[in-house]
């Protein structure tokens, strides 16, 4: 039995949409960052524990070892603002959080 026409031809626009889409939406993926190590979490929950606002806070630490706390901040911005000023490529600071203090 011959399949009609347009059902071949809905088949093979299938078939070539799903191999061009699967490609390219990985390529526009971001690749996932690497999850915090133990020794990470620890600082941050020293830096949320010491600061003891009683809201949420962001931390901006670095992501590599030895692992430095640049301060915790009440807003999102505030602590973007601080990874913008640090313009040392050995720190490359990065803002974690929300966290309740």
């Amino acid at each position: 039995m011959r399949c009609p026409s347009n059902a071949r031809l809905f088949v093979w626009i299938a078939v070539l949409f799903a191999s061009v889409s699967i490609p390219l939406h990985r390529l526009t993926a971001q690749p996932e960052p690497p999850p915090p190590s133990a020794e990470l979490l620890k600082r941050l929950g020293e830096a949320v524990d010491g600061y003891r606002s009683g809201g949420l806070v962001y931390v901006v630490a670095t992501q590599r070892q030895p692992y430095v706390v640049l301060g915790v901040y009440a807003s999102r911005a505030m602590a973007d603002s601080v990874t913008r000023a640090v313009k040392r490529a050995d720190l490359a600071p990065v803002v974690f959080g929300p966290y309740a203090s």
